[in-house]
């Protein structure tokens, strides 16, 4: 289920002691996976943050990408976005 944000400005807590890796899928379909791989957390908009594991698109991920977090700690990523829709 689509989660709104009122303000642009969210931190994304992440805890590598999830049963499955959490996954954000901004769209339906997904053109390029790219995992978190900066266990210091940081902006989601930091290209050098992102690895690709399918595709051939650029980081950071966008609208159709999926962004998978999957490092074992607690990290925080920083973003801004009014609409993201979470799959655990």
């Amino acid at each position: 289920m689509p989660h709104r944000l009122s303000s642009g400005r969210a931190a994304l807590y992440c805890a590598g002691i999830l049963v499955s890796p959490l996954i954000i899928v901004l769209s339906p379909v997904a053109a390029d996976t790219f995992e978190w791989n900066n266990p210091a957390g940081e902006q989601w908009d930091d290209p050098t943050s992102w690895t690709l594991v399918t595709g051939s698109g650029t980081a950071p991920p966008d609208v159709g990408d999926t962004a998978v977090f999957n490092l074992g700690d607690i990290y925080t990523v920083e973003f801004d976005f009014f609409f993201l829709s979470v799959t655990p």
